[in-house]
């Protein structure tokens, strides 16, 4: 019975351990929430602006990298990232 407990218990941890690991970035920001991205001759820096009447935490989305952090907009304001244009793809602004 032991045996089973301690399994029961090692499961558990290996399944909390699995459901820390996810990402948790998931939603795409919603409509009120402008973006953008300007193109220099070696980075670009896509930008996101929150025009909700709301605080909300977003962040950008690049293709083939790391995505930008983490941000909390409240109304009105503004953020940036900046990354090389090769092989980096703005793709769009998520909630965090």
């Amino acid at each position: 019975m032991l045996k089973k407990g301690a399994a029961a218990a090692a499961m558990s941890v290996g399944l909390g351990a699995t459901v820390l690991a996810a990402p948790a970035y998931a939603a795409a920001a919603p409509g009120c929430v402008s973006r953008g991205v300007n193109s220099g001759t070696i980075t670009q820096t896509a930008w996101m602006r929150n025009d909700c009447g709301y605080r909300l935490n977003a962040y950008i989305v690049w293709d083939f990298g790391v995505d930008g952090g983490c941000q909390t907009l409240n109304p009105g304001a503004t953020a940036t990232s900046t990354v090389a244009i090769v092989p980096r793809r703005f793709a769009g602004v998520n909630l965090c």
